[in-house]
């Protein structure tokens, strides 16, 4: 028995023996890697040093300047930014706000474009006409479309627009051009020119019918009606030229 604790003494002895300078290398290994850091760190702090010690005055006031004018730029730049920012969302809620539901069945939802509504004089007639647009978006998009739209953002999905003429006084409507967009619409196609021939009776019951029916009664409210003061209508009424 005592034979095995002399044995069982003497390899820990040796462990020990072992041990003892792994660790002791580990840590000198640890120390030598630190003041190599240390000395390493000085001599970046040495040479940054010796670079402004090495600047003369003028060339230190203009790093100054220059700094100056680096955060004048950038506080300028994000004063542009925020001003562009806000420019186009008030330009965007302008562009959606033109629009106003007059009508809805089954496949569509009519949006009549309040901006670009007016009035304008019949050609060779003293008689004024109305003149006005249609959105008609599907309705399994019109949801998507108004949530989109509410949020300051652009439809860029898919529908139509039509282009209308109505008569008040004879109460007959006159169809003019029907264009498919998708986003937004091109100006470079053709929107329908006024015929004396084309007017039309409406049909009771008709989508036709109840847009003529639906806007006219808006165009009651004094509030809503349109003026007409642009180029085409002084042509036509002074030059007796229809556009």
């Amino acid at each position: 028995m005592k034979g095995y604790r002399r044995i069982a003494y003497g390899l820990l002895a040796t462990a020990a023996l072992w041990v003892l300078p792994i660790q002791a290398l580990a840590a000198e290994e640890t120390t030598a890697s630190a003041d190599e850091a240390k000395v390493v760190a000085a001599r970046q702090e040495d040479g940054v040093a010796a670079d402004k010690k090495a600047l003369t005055p003028e060339e230190k006031e203009q790093l100054k300047r220059e700094e100056k004018e680096r955060k004048a730029q950038e506080k300028r730049e994000k004063k542009e930014q925020k001003a562009r920012e806000k420019r186009e969302k008030k330009h965007k809620k302008k562009e959606l706000q033109k629009y106003t539901i007059v009508y809805e069945d089954d496949t569509y939802v009519y949006y009549m474009d309040s901006e670009n509504l007016r009035w304008r004089k019949m050609p060779y007639s003293d008689e004024k006409i109305l003149d006005v647009w249609i959105r008609l978006i599907p309705i399994a998009d019109a949801a998507r479309a108004e949530t989109i739209e509410a949020a300051g953002d652009l439809y860029m999905g898919h529908y139509y627009l039509e282009h209308y003429y109505m008569r008040r006084t004879q109460r007959q409507i006159q169809f003019l051009a029907e264009l498919e967009v998708t986003g937004r619409p091109q100006n470079d196609v053709a929107t329908g020119k006024y015929s004396a021939a084309a007017w039309e009776e409406l049909v009771p019951g008709s989508v036709e019918d109840s847009l003529y029916n639906r806007i006219m009664r808006k165009m009651s409210n004094p509030k809503d009606k349109a003026t007409s003061t642009s180029l085409t209508d002084f042509l036509e009424d002074v030059l007796r030229i229809s556009l």
